[in-house]
């Protein structure tokens, strides 16, 4: 691809997980901004110099780390003072071998006995917002999650739980996650839910309430 204005045009190219970038005209190109989105394993080692004269090329690799097997794609994106900025050029890689399993990750949680506390080492009170995230590893992404939390939360597909339990007491429920060739792994899990804590002024005899 290319564009042109006066005698200066910007071309961008791709082979394999590399990308270069030629200023083929005289006026000097500004690239303000280079990255690679799309995720799925491929992210950029290098970054160019913020602007670049005639005939100066940069190459900007990207490396490829995939978390599963088949293939995942990117997109270079190019943004500079040439006209058609910016400028995109897709970047593909296939990974081989076998997925690690589909498994909950708990890292973030406290678990004994098999049951993980999300509420663990934080102040979980009745009527008052409360939100954790789960989240997967191995499997075929993306992830879908259910299941049944307490009166008050709800789970969205995405693994976000978010709400304000409306009852005080510890709660065990059941999450589940299903990645996109329907394998599902399950945990269970606890939140403990308290009253909100008394006004520092009720612990005041009426006569000292003053300024509460």
């Amino acid at each position: 691809m290319s564009s042109t204005s006066r005698r200066e045009f910007l071309k961008v190219s791709a082979a394999g997980a590399a990308a270069s970038a030629l200023n083929a005209g005289q006026p000097v190109l500004a690239a303000g901004q280079t990255q690679d989105t799309g995720g799925g394993g491929i992210t950029p080692t290098f970054q160019p110099a913020p602007a670049y004269s005639e005939a100066r090329r940069f190459l900007e690799r990207s490396r490829f780390k995939p978390t599963a097997s088949g293939t995942r794609s990117a997109t270079f994106i190019l943004t500079d003072n040439a006209p058609n900025s910016p400028q995109t050029v897709p970047i593909t890689g296939t990974g081989t071998g076998q997925n690690p399993p589909l498994t909950i990750n708990s890292q973030f949680f406290t678990c004994t006995g098999g049951v993980c506390d999300i509420g663990a080492n934080s102040n979980v009170f009745v009527n008052n917002f409360f939100t954790r995230s789960f989240m997967a590893n191995g499997g075929n992404p993306p992830y879908t999650w259910s299941g049944t939390p307490p009166a008050g939360l709800a789970l969205r597909p995405s693994g976000l739980l978010l709400g304000a339990p409306t009852a005080t007491g510890t709660f065990t429920f059941t999450v589940t996650v299903r990645d996109s060739a329907g394998a599902t792994a399950s945990g269970t899990f606890s939140l403990t839910v308290t009253p909100p804590p008394l006004h520092h002024c009720r612990l005041r005899p009426a006569a000292k309430r003053e300024g509460c």
